[in-house]
């Protein structure tokens, strides 16, 4: 019974391990590379879905995306499961630490249970920075840092030297303006924020990491989505405007969404 359900899983998901000991997960939303440590070396997310004329895609990064230092170097071994809504991949040291992975059939929060971990890192790279603008227009498409706690959420420049330290309890990551990659602690922790003058790219490093259940999103800010996801990504939707701005925002937004229940052409 269970070999019927891993090879439907994997008939499902579409996963690969290739000659560099590198497994490859293929969802309907999600394009993830792992290596033989357990590191998230790579994603690529769709919206809707990476079938499709219209399909948005976003590459976080090409290399150490999701990086963890462990007690020494090891040997690591994998084993690989999986049922009709999710794919697990367990990756275990022979010096203690362990990881497993479990990532969705559908939708874009991967869960994480690891132990014996030093440090992670989270970075970004050449494929998530901004797309040349001009004016205003710079702004929007500037990448940040997000820090989600208490209900609030904080933005810094990856340039900004003078940032002062956080704390969280909900997500820390970092965005664009369609598209964020946010992890969630199992608990509170105070994430170190990598900021330095021309600064282009992201990495947050957490020392001492609880260990437990962690949540990774990689995917779209579009409301839907992220309210399904975890009511208080939403704080990331038209995060940095002033905050009357935001709340002009967030009414014509509404607005034109139930003027499209009765009109549901936007063209009319």
């Amino acid at each position: 019974m269970m070999r019927k359900s891993i090879l439907a899983a994997g008939l499902l998901l579409g996963f690969h391990t290739g000659l560099g000991a590198d497994t490859n997960i293929t969802t309907d939303t999600l394009r993830l590379t792992f290596d033989s440590s357990g590191n998230l070396q790579s994603a690529i997310a769709c919206f809707p879905a990476c079938s499709g004329e219209n399909a948005r895609i976003q590459q976080f990064s090409d290399s150490s995306l999701i990086g963890f230092e462990g007690p020494g170097a090891g040997t690591w071994s994998q084993s690989e499961s999986g049922s009709n809504e999710s794919y697990v991949l367990e990756f275990k040291s022979d010096s203690g630490a362990a990881l497993t992975w479990r990532i969705p059939v559908s939708g874009y929060r991967v869960e994480l249970d690891m132990s014996g971990i030093e440090r992670l890192s989270i970075r970004s790279g050449d494929s998530f920075r901004p797309r040349e603008a001009a004016g205003f227009g710079t702004w929007l498409e500037q990448s940040r840092y997000a820090v989600l706690h208490n209900g609030d959420v904080s933005q810094v420049g990856f340039d900004d030297v003078d940032a002062e330290s956080f704390t969280t309890d909900q997500w820390v990551g970092y965005r664009n303006r369609y598209w964020a990659m946010m992890a969630a602690p199992p608990e509170t922790i105070e994430p170190e924020l990598k900021t330095t003058e021309d600064r282009q790219d992201a990495e947050i490093s957490i020392d001492k990491p609880p260990g437990g259940d962690w949540s990774f999103y990689l995917g779209p800010i579009e409301p839907k989505v992220l309210g399904k996801t975890d009511a208080a990504l939403s704080n990331l939707l038209y995060a940095g405007l002033w905050f009357w701005l935001r709340w002009i925002c967030f009414g014509l937004f509404h607005l034109l969404a139930g003027i499209k229940m009765f009109i549901p052409s936007w063209g009319l």
